[in-house]
């Protein structure tokens, strides 16, 4: 049976990979070593030295052994409340 592609979107998640101070000025070099890993890229925020994907759960661990990464964050969502609504 194969998996549904609502089923990979539920699996997949987005990540904030930050790079290293010394390796902003080679943050392709990263990128292309992200990728290599299965991180498939967003964005590359190469000013901030950071680079936004998505993948897999199980990837968070693969990305955080690729040299010049300093951290490997999940996407934090915020939303407001509804305007409609009562505040709570």
């Amino acid at each position: 049976m194969s998996e549904s592609s609502d089923d990979r979107a539920a699996s997949s998640h987005t990540y904030i990979v930050t790079v290293t101070a010394t390796y902003t000025a080679r943050i392709d070099q990263v990128v292309s070593s992200l990728e290599a890993s299965g991180l498939r890229i967003n964005k590359v925020l190469g000013t901030l030295g950071q680079v936004i994907g998505h993948g897999d759960e199980e990837l968070r661990a693969q990305l955080q052994q690729v040299e010049g990464v300093q951290s490997v964050d999940d996407e934090k969502v915020y939303r407001l409340p509804n305007p409609e609504e009562p505040l709570q």
